[in-house]
């Protein structure tokens, strides 16, 4: 029992360490990009400015809605920890009868369920923006995952046989860029940052959490990042962390690059681009699964 609640402690401080990480990184991105120093003052480099930030945002008042009924506020922001903390701990905890497959229509079911938690914040609240920006998210999730589970279909059909031909690689990884547009709307950052819009810092679907709420709402949103980069990788690479990282940078380096999306553009995006050329590419996985 001990042991375990060691293995417990010591995989959510890495899961800390990296949602830490991941903050100073952006943070440093944007700085080099606008000419600034970014964060540069507290420790070497900075180092020590996401643990000040959190210190910071556990300090401050925690004030709750006198009309939200108060377990679905809170709930609504624990919802996408939950999520992250399931994916942490049971893909290496718990043991797998399939092989990688299982593990990665696991990782997949699970981080689908994400957009519950949107949904609970946006739904109990007295703001208008709030309400918006749960709606909003919730259709935006909504859409997406048809395609992602379609990207993961035709992972499926290509695993069938065991014999990983050079065809089959190349197969596999013509699939990314579908797969990257849909990573980068499920974890609903810039330039799909409709629910939030958080270049304006204006927020939406949790606009009223402070203190620990929001602090959840935020390891969660950055913990998203992270287990979608290793589901990426388990998909096209086999588990590198290296590509791990390259995708976190690269989803870094587009929030800064590339303007919003309008919400209507997003949607005919979806339905128009998206969709047939995913089904076309997944028919053409599923009939190429022998080669």
């Amino acid at each position: 029992m001990i042991l375990f609640s060691i293995i417990i402690f010591i995989r959510i401080l890495l899961l800390l360490i990296g949602v830490a990480f991941i903050t100073l990184l952006e943070r440093l991105i944007l700085a080099l990009s606008q000419f600034r120093k970014g964060p540069n003052k507290t420790g070497l480099g900075g180092v020590i400015q996401p643990l000040i930030d959190g210190v910071k945002l556990l300090l401050k008042d925690f004030i709750l809605p006198s009309q939200s009924f108060s377990f679905l506020f809170v709930l609504g922001a624990s919802w996408t920890l939950l999520i992250i903390i399931i994916v942490w701990f049971a893909f290496k905890t718990v043991p797998f009868q399939g092989g990688p497959i299982i593990r990665i229509w696991f990782l997949a079911l699970v981080l689908s369920l994400g957009v519950y938690g949107i949904f609970l914040s946006g739904l109990r609240g007295i703001s208008k923006y709030r309400f918006l920006g749960g709606v909003r998210g919730c259709i935006q999730r909504v859409r997406y995952e048809v395609r992602l589970a379609l990207v993961v279909f035709s992972f499926v059909f290509l695993q069938q046989n065991s014999t990983f031909t050079l065809f089959r690689r190349i197969i596999i990884m013509s699939g990314l860029p579908f797969w990257f547009i849909r990573y980068i709307a499920e974890t609903n950052r810039a330039p799909f940052d409709l629910a939030e819009g958080e270049r304006e810092l204006i927020r939406g679907f949790n606009i009223e959490y402070r203190r620990l709420p929001f602090a959840f709402i935020l390891v969660g949103e950055y913990g998203i990042v992270l287990c979608f980069s290793w589901l990426s990788s388990l998909i096209f690479l086999g588990g590198s962390l290296l590509f791990v990282g390259v995708l976190v940078f690269s989803r870094l380096v587009i929030r800064r690059t590339l303007p919003r999306f309008r919400y209507d553009k997003l949607v005919s995006f979806c339905w128009s681009i998206l969709l047939p050329t995913t089904v076309l590419w997944t028919l053409f996985c599923y009939f190429s699964r022998g080669l």
